[in-house]
């Protein structure tokens, strides 16, 4: 039974992307044909705002199509009018943890002198199409991985066997990007987990699809420290000493982040209860 689950799931994932790349060569060569020119594939630079709407279109058919498929043809029972039922003030939390988490920490990174900034010239027109490209991605990423992947395991196995099976697949799925190592997979693994104990929380995927969107949204258009970014961020961020070392203080920072967050939030639930919203 376990290893026939195991297999589903597998097999689903790796249609999943398929699907994804080949969307994403359809909608590409199909803006190729329209454009008659070559489309640079760096994300929403803009120089290349075709590639954010192939990224744009590719994302999107994808997620209609998987859901589809998941409801039909693997008949699957995930309860997604429920957990995608929008609320707004989780998204709307789970976008101020992250980019406040991450301004904190890259403050205290500047002021402890580990690293130093300039910024760049940008636009609003661009900061929202990124943020619109964070959303899109956000919801993506949740709907299959806390969405589909976390329910499927929940319900044939123990919810921290879940957590750490669907954390860890989260984490290897993420191991395509530029320099990505250890210190990258033991970071995303973390998140991951947060993602997992949040959408536990309230059975419901906003606040991780909040947090998942102000995080990619952060990291690729308003601060970065990554030279091979595939978008040009409002501020690049230089490390001055080891990167490993960096990675290792983020990860720190991250487990005392999801401390305080459980912490705060417990006593926050116990003063206010939660109210459905």
């Amino acid at each position: 039974m376990g290893s026939t689950i195991m297999k589903k799931i597998a097999a689903i994932i790796i249609f999943y992307f398929f699907v994804e790349v080949f969307v994403s060569m359809i909608v590409m060569i199909a803006l190729m044909s329209v454009y008659s020119k070559n489309i640079q594939y760096n994300i929403l630079l803009p120089t290349s705002i075709n590639a954010g709407i192939v990224l744009f279109l590719s994302q999107l058919i994808t997620l209609f199509f998987f859901l589809s498929v998941i409801n039909n043809f693997f008949q699957e029972k995930i309860p997604f009018c429920n957990i995608l039922k929008f609320k707004y003030l989780h998204f709307l939390e789970g976008i101020v943890i992250a980019i406040s988490a991450l301004i904190v920490m890259d403050l205290i990174f500047i002021g402890l002198g580990i690293q130093n900034y300039h910024i760049n010239e940008t636009s609003l027109n661009y900061l929202s199409k990124g943020l619109l490209l964070s959303i899109l991605i956000g919801v993506k990423e949740e709907v299959l991985f806390r969405g589909f992947l976390l329910v499927s395991l929940k319900e044939r196995y123990s919810k921290i066997t879940a957590i750490t099976i669907s954390s860890i697949l989260f984490g290897l799925v993420h191991a395509f990007n530029s320099e990505f190592d250890l210190v990258d997979f033991l970071e995303i693994v973390l998140v991951g987990i947060f993602l997992c104990f949040a959408f536990f929380k309230y059975n419901n995927l906003w606040l991780p699809i909040g947090f998942h969107s102000g995080w990619n949204f952060f990291l690729f258009f308003i601060y970065s420290t990554n030279e091979n970014n595939i978008s040009a961020p409002f501020i690049s961020g230089q490390n001055l000493i080891n990167s490993s070392l960096i990675g290792l203080l983020e990860i720190t920072f991250i487990i005392a982040m999801l401390i305080l967050y459980f912490v705060f939030s417990g006593l926050r639930d116990k003063l206010y209860p939660a109210k459905n919203v």
